[in-house]
């Protein structure tokens, strides 16, 4: 099983392959920089991989830096551009799972 995290007071499990993911993520999301990280859609290479990054965002652990307010994505010589960046949510989630992991500053 994955570890229960309170998030908006309510208990949210993510699944071991999550955490993984949002380890990764969170090892690219610049502290300092909010709303950068250098994990972009060149790492999202696997139908797998989508699946788990787009749990991860419906449940408010990452988010898209690149995606326009109406929700479209940010397309930039004729491509699709996402940067996917850890939220306090997701930084918190790491920690009540015991890694130690930076918050913003």
């Amino acid at each position: 099983g994955g570890v229960k995290t309170p998030i908006n007071n309510q208990e949210m499990e993510i699944t071991k392959k999550e955490e993984t993911l949002l380890l990764t993520i969170s090892n690219c999301s610049y502290r300092d920089e909010q709303g950068y990280s250098e994990f972009c859609n060149d790492d999202v290479k696997t139908k797998s991989r989508a699946g788990i990054l787009s749990s991860l965002i419906k449940k408010g652990l990452v988010f898209d830096s690149y995606m326009n307010n109406d929700g479209s994505k940010s397309i930039i010589n004729g491509s699709e551009l996402s940067m996917y960046v850890i939220t306090e949510n997701g930084i918190d989630s790491l920690q009540n799972a015991g890694h130690k992991v930076e918050s913003f500053i």
